[in-house]
């Protein structure tokens, strides 16, 4: 624990791009959250990700709100529950990368921390607990995927099966969402569902980027202090 250790981008990089984190970097590195990426490429990802969940999440469904509220309440209980989602989405994803110089002192601290043990026992501990981590957040992620899959797709099952099993008339649509996309929602059904995908698409990389990262830290933190009790 002694020794001491100098870090570049290279061994950074490296470091994080081990078993127990190459995963979470990846998602980082798509959602434009991983810090030692450059300025353009963080930048224009974090822009389409900004305008995606606001203006095309937060800001329908806050005029969804506006429009049923008053008039319909389980159409106005969606809009309300929507409304919350995107701007916890947003402030999750804004206090993330408003905060990215102390997210590097944190990864470069648990870098040189690892990478300062010799000892095979406190290897294997930190490895243990590496993994344990790696277990939590990957099962996290499936959870996520089947989710966000079930939850944007079953919308459109009336649609396959009209082509699987037809029958002598199209079954009815499903609503896809009470928000306010100021369209017409049966006209331009297929336009608000690739929307809606484009949406949960997004939400699902900056929720998954920052969870698995935050539980893949804490873990390495974890095993840390049981390297030196």
């Amino acid at each position: 624990m002694e020794k001491t250790i100098q870090l570049d981008l290279e061994t950074i990089e490296n470091f994080y791009s081990n078993e127990y984190f190459k995963v979470c970097k990846i998602l980082n590195c798509m959602a434009g959250l991983w810090p030692y990426k450059g300025y353009t490429d963080k930048l224009w990802r974090r822009v389409v990700v900004s305008i995606v969940i606001l203006g095309i999440l937060f800001v329908p469904y806050l005029r969804g709100v506006k429009k049923w509220c008053g008039k319909n309440l389980a159409a106005c209980s969606e809009d309300i529950a929507g409304t919350v989602f995107a701007s916890g989405v947003f402030l999750k994803y804004l206090v993330t990368f408003a905060n990215e110089k102390k997210l590097i002192q944190v990864y470069e601290e648990v870098a040189r921390n690892h990478l300062a043990l010799d000892d095979p026992a406190e290897r294997a501990i930190m490895a243990k607990w590496g993994m344990d981590g790696k277990i939590k957040y990957m099962g996290y992620l499936g959870y996520l995927t089947l989710a966000g899959v079930s939850f944007s797709q079953m919308i459109i099952v009336p649609q396959m099966l009209d082509l699987v099993v037809p029958l002598n008339e199209s079954r009815q649509r499903v609503t896809i969402t009470m928000a306010d996309f100021g369209i017409d929602s049966d006209q331009y059904f297929y336009t608000i569902y690739v929307t809606y995908c484009v949406v949960s698409v997004v939400s699902f990389f900056v929720l998954t980027s920052i969870d698995t990262m935050y539980t893949a830290i804490i873990h390495q933190i974890l095993g840390i202090f049981n390297v030196v009790k």
